[in-house]
């Protein structure tokens, strides 16, 4: 298994001599730290959520339609969705 601290600043290599397969990499923070930063995260972008599933919907729709434009649509809306 690779050292935790492996490629850290200051990191010598010559720490933690002892790790077996089942040892965990400790994270910076604490699970409640963690978590707040998903949730802060999904807050920031809820709008975006929210037109990403209209112009998914909208994409759906015109599968179904007979329109000469709507497989530049749908491309289009897969184009943006890759951004």
């Amino acid at each position: 298994m690779f050292p935790v601290n492996a490629g850290a600043p200051g990191y010598r290599g010559d720490e933690n001599t002892d790790e077996t397969p089942g040892d965990v990499a400790m994270l910076p923070c604490t699970i409640e730290q963690f978590l707040a930063v998903f949730a802060a995260y999904n807050a920031a972008i809820w709008p975006a959520r929210v037109v990403a599933y209209l112009v998914g919907e909208a994409a759906v729709a015109l599968v179904f339609s007979r329109a000469a434009w709507s497989d530049r649509a749908i491309a289009a809306a897969l184009s943006l969705m890759w951004l």
